[in-house]
């Protein structure tokens, strides 16, 4: 399917909408199967509110439509410790309109769970064995089952959908929401 800058466009302007005065919330664990899917055992560990009109105009850049996000506040303290694994996007008034993935950058000895990406070396990577990573190294290569301390990896070409600078939060250390943008292709 090729889809045309004008359809992204609207399709993706209407989407975002949904999300106007919604919430942003980071979560440890592993991501439910769809944004359908009740959490499970899931710690919610930092909450953004979208602005009222949560993204503005879509614009056309690199084969894709991306609109950009604004939040009430760029800046919020953690709930509680834990390592974002995932976010949950929702309307106003609960409903979840997306799960996105996060990452963060590789860390020595560190424990990992199924399903939680990081980068290294401009590479991503996700998590199929849960583990603690090597004392020292970091990931490399872009194969399937790489071997890191205990746990164990494969290269994902896509990465995640969204990178924080350490995904470790913890309470009484403000998270600033750098930037976040919605996409679709076009062609």
């Amino acid at each position: 399917m090729n889809t045309s800058q004008v359809f992204a466009s609207a399709a993706l302007a209407s989407g975002a909408a949904l999300l106007n005065g919604g919430g942003f919330t980071f979560y440890s664990g592993t991501m439910p199967a769809s944004p359908e899917t009740a959490l499970s055992g899931n710690t919610s560990l930092c909450a953004f509110t979208f602005s009222s009109t949560a993204f503005g105009t879509p614009t056309y850049s690199g084969g894709y439509e991306v609109t950009a996000a604004s939040f009430t506040e760029s800046s919020e303290t953690p709930s509680a410790n834990g390592t974002a694994n995932f976010a949950r996007l929702t309307e106003s008034g609960g409903t979840v309109v997306l799960d996105i993935t996060v990452q963060a950058a590789w860390q020595a000895s560190t424990a990992v769970i199924v399903g939680q990406y990081v980068t290294n070396g401009g590479n991503s990577y996700m998590c199929t064995t849960a583990g603690t990573t090597a004392s020292s190294g970091g990931l490399s290569g872009t194969g399937a089952g790489i071997t890191d301390g205990t746990a164990v990896w494969n290269y994902s070409a896509a990465g995640a959908d969204y990178t924080l600078g350490n995904a470790l939060l913890q309470t009484g250390v403000p998270l600033t929401m750098t930037s976040f943008a919605l996409k679709l292709p076009a062609v």
